[in-house]
């Protein structure tokens, strides 16, 4: 049974507060929130589920209670008015989705017992200025973090940030590159770059590449400003057969 199939289920047989939130019968899973400034979850409650925040374009801020042990897909997806929120230490994993285009989300606090951050958790959030991965963090989707410019500071070692881009797997895999970066020469350790890596990358003109990478215009969706694809003498061809074709034009082989 799909997840919306069972939230629908689930609404036949509810407890409102009186807010006009709706709860489980046992007040134990918040299902749904209307629009409004402010919201404090009910002490006991252990799961925000799919989407109970979803498009509640007043929302400002939240109170989530230790008691709260799972936050769903897209929990607080497109609450564009949220501008900070603090994840109990109760909470292991990130959902996907779950901030989603909160758009005026500035701060927000993960607890150090983090270990999981799903794709597209932080997507578009536009105005976060600094998120801190905890040391816990052992995977993270991709893309989590596409078009936003925040600074991100890793606390462990599976992860790490040089030149305002995020690598993760020994530095194998690129994941992200702040949308605020003008210049990144990817590094030597780098095998693969993820999807949508420089989403957003409207300043970014210049991209080195140390060897030869598998690369595609999808990865670099809203880089209006790319001018040089600097690659080592020696091989343009196989970047001509990788790259589209509007991408060719900006080839420069250079002795890196």
């Amino acid at each position: 049974m799909g997840q919306t199939k069972a939230v629908e289920i689930e609404l036949r047989n509810v407890w409102t507060d009186k807010y006009g939130a709706i709860y489980t019968p046992d007040r134990k899973r918040l299902l749904k929130v209307p629009d409004c400034n402010h919201y404090e979850i009910l002490e006991g409650t252990e799961a925000i589920g799919l989407r109970a925040f979803r498009e509640c374009l007043s929302l400002r801020s939240v109170i989530i209670p230790n008691t709260v042990t799972s936050m769903e897909m897209s929990a607080f997806g497109i609450c564009r008015a949220l501008e900070s929120c603090v994840i109990p230490e109760s909470i292991t994993e990130i959902a996907k989705g779950a901030f989603l285009g909160c758009t005026s989300l500035k701060s927000i606090i993960l607890p150090k017992t983090l270990t999981q951050i799903g794709a597209g958790a932080f997507h578009n959030c536009v105005a976060l200025e600094r998120i801190d991965i905890p040391a816990g963090v052992t995977w993270i989707g991709i893309p989590a973090f596409s078009n936003c410019k925040c600074e991100i500071v890793c606390h462990g070692d599976r992860y790490h940030v040089v030149d305002k881009v995020l690598y993760g797997h020994e530095g194998i895999c690129l994941m992200h590159c702040s949308t605020d970066a003008t210049e990144v020469r990817i590094l030597d350790s780098v095998g693969n770059v993820a999807d949508k890596a420089f989403c957003g990358c409207s300043n970014l003109h210049t991209i080195i590449f140390p060897h030869p990478l598998y690369f595609f215009d999808r990865y670099i969706y809203g880089c209006d400003s790319l001018k040089h694809i600097i690659i080592p003498k020696g091989t343009r061809s196989f970047f001509e057969k990788e790259l589209p074709s509007q991408l060719k034009e900006l080839i420069e082989e250079r002795e890196l």
